[in-house]
């Protein structure tokens, strides 16, 4: 009886420390809109009155550094914005790039692109899944379809290579300033301490799970996991070669057990 509790308690071991490695953590946001990132600054006569900051809080985390790359001239604005509020907080960093291409992300817990010019590089899609796999989250920020730039088709691509089943819908939801609150919020970890939320003059996003709805409740700012995650938050992961030695060991264990139990 002792032994046939020790093998089942082996194989118990062998399951739970297996099962993480068929999950990512990494997180994927897209947004539809890039007026969501006017935090301070530009718009603080009134923004002040928004949680826009509570939601780049609650997507970073315990992250600490955030990668912002800007690609059109115009959207700099914004992603100073994000740089800055991230800035001011305890412990993060955040910097913004022009490069038209980001060939790693080592490092960096938090990647945002805004308003893509031109297709992410393989290069750049290589480092956004490098780091989904270790756990990291990408956001990625569209407009609406009369947008001087048309970013979609890029952003699209970006998500189908990383597996989301997310998309940007063209439209031209909601022209002027917009209140998201109440029923338009949706409940999630995303969206912790987020009761009013501005944007203006968005796309929507089908696929994933919503978590910010327009005026008409469709959808302009969703999320996605990869592929099967996520990993529970500060759970601690071994290396997938340390985690394989370990199965390894207890496999050989338990096979040992059950051997020696036949022969008794």
């Amino acid at each position: 009886m002792r032994v046939f509790i020790s093998e089942a308690l082996l194989w118990l071991a062998v399951s739970v420390i297996a099962a993480p490695l068929s999950l990512h953590a990494g997180t994927i946001i897209v947004s539809g809109d890039s007026n969501i990132a006017d935090i301070i600054n530009v718009h603080n006569s009134f923004t002040n009155s928004y949680d826009n900051d509570a939601f780049f809080t609650d997507i970073l985390g315990l992250g600490h550094d955030v990668l912002i790359q800007s690609q059109d001239a115009s959207a700099n604005v914004e992603a100073s914005h994000i740089a800055d509020y991230y800035n001011s907080l305890t412990s993060v960093t955040a910097s913004v790039t022009n490069a038209a291409s980001v060939s790693s992300l080592t490092g960096v817990d938090l990647f945002i692109g805004v308003i893509p010019t031109a297709p992410y590089t393989a290069g750049e899609l290589a480092a956004m899944n490098a780091l989904l796999s270790s756990g990291g989250t990408v956001f990625l920020i569209g407009e609406n379809q009369d947008y001087t730039v048309n970013s979609l088709p890029y952003i699209n691509s970006a998500l189908s290579y990383l597996g989301s089943p997310m998309a940007l819908v063209p439209a031209l939801d909601d022209a002027g300033v917009h209140n998201a609150s109440g029923a338009h919020v949706a409940a999630n970890a995303m969206t912790q301490g987020v009761s009013h939320f501005w944007y203006a003059y968005t796309s929507e996003v089908s696929g994933g799970t919503p978590l910010l709805y327009t005026d008409s409740l469709a959808p302009f700012v969703s999320m996605s996991y990869t592929p099967n995650g996520p990993i529970i938050t500060n759970s601690i992961v071994p290396e997938p070669g340390t985690v394989g030695l370990i199965l390894a060991g207890l496999a050989a264990v338990a096979w040992r057990i059950r051997s020696r139990r036949r022969k008794v």
